[in-house]
């Protein structure tokens, strides 16, 4: 993509950040009992999306676990090192970010699909997930976005859905948007009505920390190795005042364009 186009899409993903999170009613993560279960597509994608609900809910001592589906081999390390290689170092990248937040290594789950194919792999991550699920038991889910415009993060909400539909999951399942897509602004505009489903989480007492976690995958860190530096990178929006959440849409599960 070009530099100019790509600099003015990520402005775009920054406003619509800003503006999903004033529609948001506020949401806490530690009000609740029992497991609270983050799916992450990529190592991450936890810290990332989901980093302060996993410190609020680990401050109210609750149960947190974390699935990462893929190996996160395809990354911005040049491929000579190696993919085995590269896939070791982003699950222990993974390992130190959740322990840095609280969790132990027992607590983050690596599934190891090949990266940037879990569409392919669909049949056998869903299979994974439902067992793991049903062990868990969680009584609340972060999962990717299915609006997302990543082809992973996408996949892996869809299994999420089907999950839902079948009724192995049954609790409430809170999406995390970690790339906006034009289908995203199109359905928001055609169903207005669904903001209300927009969820906020305040990262004011946990920013800190979720950002030394972050610093820890550095292989993601694209040059910055400074918590003060996050701010100018191109990770910004997810350093700011909220998390945000869209509580599952079963509408959105429903139509058959996104299946």
């Amino acid at each position: 993509m070009n530099p100019y186009l790509r600099s003015v899409f990520r402005f775009g993903e920054n406003i619509l950040h800003k503006s999903y999170s004033l529609c948001g009613s506020p949401h806490t993560f530690q009000t609740r009992q029992g497991p609270l279960l983050i799916i992450a597509p990529h190592p991450d994608d936890e810290t990332l999306g989901c980093g302060a609900a996993i410190l609020s809910a680990k401050q109210a001592n609750r149960v947190v676990k974390v699935i990462v589906i893929s190996d996160g081999a395809k990354t911005n390390l040049p491929q000579k090192n190696g993919r085995q290689s590269i896939a070791q170092r982003r699950v222990q990248e993974v390992t130190t970010a959740c322990t840095i937040m609280g969790l132990s290594a027992k607590d983050v789950i690596i599934l190891g699909y090949p990266d940037k194919q879990t569409h392919q792999n669909k049949d056998k991550i869903k299979a994974d997930l439902r067992r793991l699920i049903l062990e868990i038991n969680p009584v609340e889910i972060c999962s990717p976005y299915l609006l997302d415009r990543h082809v992973d993060h996408v996949a892996t909400a869809q299994i999420v859905h089907a999950l839902c539909v079948q009724g192995i999951i049954s609790c409430p399942v809170y999406e995390y948007p970690m790339w906006f897509s034009l289908r995203d602004i199109v359905y928001r505009l055609t169903h207005p009505f669904t903001l209300r489903q927009t969820k906020r989480v305040a990262t004011q007492n946990f920013l800190f920390t979720k950002k030394r976690a972050f610093l820890a995958h550095q292989t993601q860190c694209v040059g910055t190795h400074e918590v003060d530096h996050l701010h100018t990178s191109i990770w910004a929006r997810h350093f700011g005042p909220y998390e945000l959440f869209f509580l599952n849409d079963p509408q959105l599960a429903n139509d058959g364009d996104l299946q």
